[in-house]
């Protein structure tokens, strides 16, 4: 999972700040490739990426069951991220079932803000 410093809220506008608060997930088949640390000064220019999530599993679930427990055991706070955004992402059924395609991912979006929540 990619962690931007982005609003999904308000159509993932860069959302520069200093990171109060920090702490990655840990365990097997979790690792976190990041430069960011407590006090770093999110710029609002260049590539707003802040952190890469890797999870893996032996299949699927065991992977899916990781990722979920991995952005239950991650605080950035200091400014809007996609962090909230894997989260829901994470618990939706079509993901366990497998069932999207390359357009899903706008039409939920669409959906979401069609219904007030994002």
């Amino acid at each position: 999972m990619r962690l931007n410093a982005e609003d999904p809220a308000r159509d993932f506008f860069p959302s520069p700040g200093k990171v109060e608060q920090l702490i990655w997930p840990q365990g097997a088949g979790v690792r976190v490739d990041s430069h960011l640390y407590p006090g770093y000064a999110v710029p609002p220019y260049y590539d707003s990426l802040l952190a890469k999530l890797i999870v893996h599993g032996r299949d699927r679930g065991e992977a899916l069951a990781r990722a979920r427990i991995a952005v239950e055991h991650t605080t950035l706070t200091g400014m809007a991220s996609t962090l909230s955004l894997h989260r829901e992402l994470l618990a939706e059924p079509w993901l366990e079932q497998a069932d999207f395609h390359t357009g899903t991912l706008e039409t939920w979006l669409a959906e979401r803000r069609a219904g007030g929540v994002a």
